[in-house]
């Protein structure tokens, strides 16, 4: 017979059941976050990526000339930082006591609050590999009193009621600070996308802008960087895209460093991906993996009609179902939707991204994500709260999303 819950061995229970789930219930319904490269062998504060710009020029009919040019191989470096993410809970103590009796209602009990901290650690992490490494999660095109109107209603997805908000008048990746004072969310409407703060934020918060960006507390400059922050939506130096990318300069060949730009305008949407993929299939890109929006997806679906064809990915526990949209060279790629796939700052914008998957890496240093209590000698199981009547529980990481391989991405902005 097994041992009965108790207010003792529950927390133990729950992480034993948690610990055999926890990569397939992070990946769930995240293709790029599931089928992207990952290791966890991040050591130090910085890891060092290597980009090839050129060189290796020795090749001639004539020998004489090939040997006569002959290079070593050019390279840039960036120096990327590692960033952390974090989610903590508690469930009241009480609560655990009133149902020690019943393991299934006890073990429910403290489930249901490690999925909500989950998904909330899961969803931060997703939107952030759609971002430009800034930590912004939404931009407003207005603010009025307690309330801010998202430019993409769609973003509002990227906030819960009772998260603490920053703002600033860039996205984050300029890093010319937020605004001294924050606002905690309390209502939200998914249909106009506007929130609702417990303050005025139009006089409350010192120097805000008419329309700022929105951070999550302590994001601001300070999220993993994204992919577009590697394939970037303007050409380096350009609009709000910084010149250089982890201290590497980019301005000098926009798209060998930074990815390509393409535009679909006043065509169908199958004709611009199709464009995009034969100028890609000339730059030598090997594109694997079209991400696009809901919206985007469902049009090129319904557009394709008896021409669709599918395929399947699977990544541990977890399954994906791709549409494969046929490109130059005899190969075909895999098309996923993706929610948190961004718009331009003002939202008038939608892209299509083209990747060479596996030249991206999401490295961590160890486990990610990983019960952080086992941290330092701990307990390895949930931890007494020291301020509350409260059993916490804490999960997070450490690590970043890079590629070497800039060159071999590129977007497709559908005007």
């Amino acid at each position: 017979m097994g041992t009965a819950a108790t207010v003792v061995n529950t927390p133990l229970i729950l992480k034993n059941v948690w610990d055999n789930k926890i990569e397939d219930y992070f990946h769930h319904e995240q293709p790029f976050q599931a089928l992207v490269s990952q290791n966890s062998d991040w050591d130090g504060l910085y890891r060092l990526v290597t980009v090839a710009t050129g060189g290796m020029a020795g090749r001639s009919t004539v020998f004489g000339d090939a040997l006569a040019n002959k290079s070593p191989p050019s390279y840039l470096q960036m120096q990327v930082a590692v960033r952390d993410n974090f989610a903590t809970w508690s469930v009241d103590h009480k609560l655990i006591t009133l149902s020690r009796s019943d393991r299934g209602s006890l073990v429910r009990a403290l489930t249901s609050s490690t999925e909500a901290a989950m998904d909330k650690l899961k969803y931060s992490h997703n939107f952030m590999n759609w971002r430009d490494g800034g930590g912004c999660v939404g931009r407003a095109s207005s603010i009025s009193t307690t309330t801010a109107t998202l430019y993409d209603l769609n973003d509002i997805r990227n906030f819960d009621i009772g998260d603490v908000i920053e703002f600033a008048a860039d996205s984050g990746i300029a890093a010319g600070g937020v605004c001294a004072a924050s606002a905690t969310i309390t209502g939200l409407n998914e249909d106009t996308g506007v929130i609702t703060f417990d303050i005025n934020i139009a006089t409350g918060i010192p120097g805000i802008s008419s329309t700022p960006y929105l951070f999550h507390k302590g994001d601001y400059n300070n999220a993993w960087a994204g992919v577009p922050f590697y394939c970037t939506l303007e050409a380096p130096g350009v609009g709000i895209v910084p010149s250089t990318k982890w201290g590497m300069a980019c301005t000098s060949n926009p798209t060998l460093l930074s990815g390509s730009r393409f535009t679909a305008s006043n065509m169908l949407l199958v004709e611009g991906i199709k464009k995009a993929l034969a100028t890609s299939y000339r730059r030598k890109i090997e594109t694997s993996h079209l991400f696009m929006p809901p919206e985007v997806f469902n049009d090129l679906e319904m557009s394709l009609q008896g021409q669709r064809r599918y395929t399947e990915e699977k990544v541990g526990g977890v399954g994906f179902t791709a549409l494969e949209f046929t490109m130059q060279g005899g190969k075909s790629v895999k098309c996923y939707s993706d929610a948190d796939i961004p718009k331009n700052s003002t939202a008038t914008t939608k892209y299509v991204f083209g990747l060479n998957l596996k030249k991206f890496q999401f490295s961590t240093a160890g486990t990610y994500p990983e019960w952080l209590n086992k941290v330092g000698g701990g307990a390895d199981k949930f931890m007494t709260e020291q301020n509350a009547n409260a059993t916490a529980g804490r999960l997070g990481g450490y690590g970043n999303l890079y590629t070497g391989a800039l060159k071999q991405h590129w977007n497709l902005a559908l005007t």
